[in-house]
């Protein structure tokens, strides 16, 4: 029993659960308003952004202790958890995965700045 271990696979599970809340909230929301013809405005679209970066950014993050707490198996290329390691490094170096300027633009919004997204 490696508690350090359970706690991380705990916390990865709470990531998944809470990010997929996030997201599917998010999706339903856009759903009923493209369903009744209601613009998404540009400081939903904006959170919506940044939050789907994040969700990115947290997963990998959970991904990696996962990855360190899974012994020096975990670099080779037949470790499972070496292949979810290199999908989440390969997803997170996608542009739109890379949360810093989506949170930035979302506090400019915040603060009653204008959009500089050109993705929104």
């Amino acid at each position: 029993d490696d508690m350090d271990a359970q706690r991380v696979a705990a916390r990865a599970a709470a990531v998944i659960v809470s990010e997929k809340q996030i997201l599917m909230q998010n999706f339903d929301t856009m759903m009923a308003q493209a369903g009744t013809g209601e613009r998404i405005s540009i400081e939903a679209r904006v959170q919506y952004r940044y939050q789907s970066a994040e969700t990115v950014r947290r997963c990998q993050q959970a991904v990696y202790e996962l990855f360190c707490h899974s012994g020096s198996s975990a670099i080779f290329l037949s470790n499972p958890i070496n292949r979810y390691m290199q999908d989440m490094l390969a997803a997170r170096g996608h542009f739109a995965n890379q949360p810093s300027k989506p949170g930035a633009n979302w506090g400019r919004v915040q603060f009653g700045q204008s959009n500089r997204d050109f993705f929104i």
